[in-house]
């Protein structure tokens, strides 16, 4: 890369280099565990064998996936109410 390329990928990384000790974080189990979770509502939504989570989220750091059941917080926020589907 030029000089200018790699002061772009840099501020896209978004964590200083100096900070990580001339290595990377790794993300390779965690993208493999959230597209299985993908792929297995996809496959029970497609079979009709239940019916697919609408949220759901993954807590490498707890260990578990848990099912977002929280109503929203703000009533006109466009990502809260995406997943409300509690009666108000």
């Amino acid at each position: 890369m030029t000089n200018e390329e790699r002061a772009t990928d840099a501020v896209i990384y978004g964590v200083p280099a100096d900070a990580l000790d001339h290595t990377g974080p790794s993300v390779v189990t965690i993208n493999g565990t959230v597209a299985s979770l993908a792929a297995t509502e996809a496959m029970v939504h497609l079979t009709g064998l239940r019916t697919p989570k609408q949220q759901l989220a993954y807590r490498a750091d707890q260990g578990g996936v848990r099912i977002n059941v929280d109503k929203p917080t703000l009533p006109t926020c466009p990502y809260c109410t995406r997943w409300d589907h509690h009666p108000r």
